[in-house]
């Protein structure tokens, strides 16, 4: 894009054919975790710093992103660095918001000392009396390092071990849902068949029974007529027989074989494991999960404020 006056429509038109919500999720959180690396564990951010730099930051790293990924010219990638961060502030401070809180239960000392700002109430800077941001919702507490270590130590550490075990269990419901059949278990499917058979072999029964008539009858019948007609009544229920057969060895084949058996019932076996032992884990993200977000709300308020001259 090469014109002089970049206009909205031609942001927006950009935007929806370069940036699904996929890719701006990617992005946001690319964003956040870069911010974190660079100025709260490879350095240390103070605060007045971050509030006069913060947007400038993240605005650099939009640009940086769009000139690895695009040809544009700089021009433009400023004007749409400004209407992406315009678009998605909130979830690019939702994602800071989590991997501060993550560094918290994780004791990272830098992100600690950079919170702790939040617990004062006034600040005199250069003989000017500064109120500061707080972590707070408005019908909320108010936070502090103390106040949420806490909660961000046992949620934080308890969702990462949730997390670490969701491959497997991921895969293990792969696994056991690859042995269901038309919507039933191993266990429903061969009752289902079991059934079925047993129906057959009760027909079997009866038409071998009835083969066993027609044959005992040809031997007092003297009527051609009726010999013949009897004939013909022993071929069609012999070829019935035949059909019977191949209808059982189907059902044989459809049974799902023992060994099958012992390895879905292996798969559940862990799974069952899996989900006793990470019940509790559940239990403890369900108990703290409103203060967890409870404090991002009011964190992420924090993170987008700035002290305000008393």
């Amino acid at each position: 894009m090469s014109e002089n006056i970049i206009d909205a429509d031609q942001l927006d038109l950009f935007y929806n054919q370069h940036f699904s919500e996929e890719k701006i999720e990617a992005l946001c959180d690319d964003i956040s975790h870069t911010i974190i690396e660079k100025h709260f564990i490879n350095s240390a951010i103070d605060n007045a710093t971050y509030e006069k730099e913060i947007f400038k930051i993240i605005k650099k790293l939009i640009i940086s992103h769009l000139e690895s990924s695009f040809n544009e010219e700089m021009e433009f990638n400023v004007l749409f660095s400004v209407y992406i961060f315009k678009k998605h502030f909130k979830l690019i401070f939702k994602y800071l918001s989590e991997r501060l809180m993550k560094e918290v239960a994780y004791s990272n000392q830098n992100v600690i000392n950079f919170l702790k700002y939040y617990s004062l109430d006034t600040l005199i800077v250069e003989m000017t009396r500064y109120s500061i941001p707080q972590i707070k919702e408005a019908d909320g507490p108010r936070w502090n390092v103390v106040s949420m270590l806490s909660v961000l130590k046992t949620y934080v550490k308890t969702q990462d071990q949730l997390d670490e075990v969701q491959p497997t269990i991921d895969f293990l419901e792969k696994s056991i849902a690859s042995f269901y059949k038309d919507g039933l278990s191993p266990q429903e499917h061969n009752a289902l068949v079991e059934k079925s058979y047993s129906s057959l072999d009760e027909i079997i029964m009866k038409n071998t029974s009835r083969i066993a008539s027609i044959r005992d009858s040809l031997i007092i019948l003297k009527d051609e007529t009726e010999i013949s007609l009897a004939h013909q009544e022993l071929e069609d229920a012999q070829n019935e027989r035949l059909e019977l057969r191949e209808e059982k060895a189907k059902l044989t084949k459809l049974k799902i074989k023992q060994y099958r058996m012992l390895e879905y019932d292996n798969f559940v076996k862990q799974y069952d494991a899996i989900q006793h032992d990470i019940k509790p884990k559940k239990k403890i993200i369900q108990q703290n999960e409103s203060s967890y977000l409870g404090i991002k709300n009011a964190l992420i308020k924090a993170l987008i404020s700035k002290k305000q001259a008393i």
